[in-house]
């Protein structure tokens, strides 16, 4: 086929592959700052901030890695990072207890840095127990040492405020926008073979039709399905309705859009396709579904009937259905298990 379907119905957003490649980039990028900042370190000769840097170089590298694997949980990465995050940054203050020397403008910055990600990653209030504590140390060696600059100490401690309201507003809305994909996952697709419904693909004809974009439709139904149900039961029925519905997914091959249209019956949408390149989709179609073996479930076999927008007047979708439905009537009536 040579045609693009260019409508489709949505599709779930990736799942771990693009949290991991996210995370790769992220540690990729600090892994580069920190080298850049251990340079800038030996040339001022700085060798306890140059060792300092190059350990978070490493930390990032081998995080970077952790990530890559994929037998490790993205859940366990997560927890490494924040406990290499909190004794980075709680650390210094126990070991320079009794120091006169002032608090480091980045002690209040690995602060921001740790709420950032716990914030992100954690519960709200796992997070707030997670920062609070390198935070008082934060505040008590300001107290005791005097902090090199307290604009800078207050304003990490608004940042934190703030990142923690974003975090729990952020949820809400990330809870709101599941709520709402799984009512439209209801509306639009049917529960039992996971295809667009008669719905969903209603909107999709009524999209081609409006824009006066050349499209097909091919109408298939399960030969004999009824049979099958009364003979072996309605639930050995649906298994055999969704490996139909698989097959002629998979079939179709992202050329069109397959939908379940009602009981036995499927639609397959084809967008650009002229009627001869409909017709052949549909005798593949029918051929992919007869040749198709189910251990534990017989043989079946579909018909179909094929229609070309440009048959009907102002490429209308319901007289489009009328006249594929006339010949998959015509199908049936010739045998069964063929296209017309």
């Amino acid at each position: 086929m040579q045609w693009k379907t260019r409508l489709r119905l949505r599709r779930p957003p990736q799942g771990e592959a693009g949290v991991r490649l996210a995370y790769v980039l992220l540690a990729g990028l600090a892994l580069v700052i920190q080298l850049g900042m251990a340079a800038v370190a030996w040339r001022k000769g700085a060798q306890g901030d140059v060792h300092e840097a190059l350990l978070a170089a490493g930390i990032c590298a081998v995080m970077g890695a952790l990530v890559l694997h994929g037998r490790v949980p993205v859940k366990v990465v997560q927890g490494l990072v924040l406990g290499a995050t909190f004794f980075w940054v709680s650390v210094p203050h126990l070991m320079q207890l009794g120091s006169t020397q002032p608090v480091e403008p980045t002690a209040a910055m690995g602060v921001v840095v740790l709420g950032l990600l716990a914030y992100t990653w954690l519960p709200v209030p796992s997070a707030t127990l997670l920062v609070a504590v390198p935070y008082a140390l934060l505040l008590w060696s300001a107290m005791t040492r005097g902090p090199a600059d307290p604009d800078l100490l207050t304003l990490s401690g608004f940042t934190i405020i703030l990142t923690a309201y974003l975090s729990v507003f952020g949820r809400q809305v990330q809870r709101e926008r599941a709520h709402r994909q799984r009512w439209q996952t209801l509306a639009f697709r049917d529960p039992l073979t996971g295809l667009p419904n008669r719905r969903g693909t209603q909107m999709v004809l009524s999209s081609l039709a409006e824009a006066g974009e050349p499209y097909s439709v091919i109408l298939l139904d399960i030969d004999h399905f009824k049979t099958v149900n009364d003979r072996l039961g309605h639930s050995r029925g649906d298994e055999v309705l969704r490996h139909v519905a698989r097959c002629l997914d998979t079939a179709t091959a992202g050329q069109g859009i397959v939908s379940r249209w009602g009981g036995e019956e499927f639609l397959v949408v084809l967008p650009q396709a002229p009627l001869p390149a409909a017709r052949d989709a549909a005798q593949r179609l029918v051929r992919s579904v007869r040749h198709a073996h189910w251990p534990g479930l017989p043989r079946v076999t579909i018909s179909a009937g094929t229609a070309a927008a440009p048959e009907v007047p102002a490429q209308d979708p319901p007289a489009l259905l009328h006249l594929a439905d006339q010949r998959l009537y015509e199908a049936k009536a010739g045998g069964r298990d063929q296209a017309r």
